[in-house]
């Protein structure tokens, strides 16, 4: 990975709830890296588009909470 795509990564698992919110185009400007090093990355990730992705992240957001009431010890 370049290291233009590498610093557009970091930032997102930085600020990964941001994902629901910014745009592709947002991404790139607070990366400082072009919109196609964006798409690159979203492809290489297995991703079809930037919007893929943010549609995955709500999903697994909408989920968590379920999981985690699942996952909790019960008291007795």
């Amino acid at each position: 990975m370049l290291n233009v795509a590498k610093s557009l990564a970091a930032l997102l698992l930085e600020r990964a709830d941001d994902m629901l919110t910014s745009s592709a185009t947002e991404w790139a400007a607070m990366a400082d890296v072009p919109k196609a090093t964006g798409a690159r990355l979203f492809r290489s990730l297995g991703y079809a588009d930037y919007n893929d992705e943010r549609l995955q992240a709500r999903e697994e957001r909408i989920l968590a909470p379920r999981c985690q009431a699942h996952a909790e010890p019960r008291q007795a």
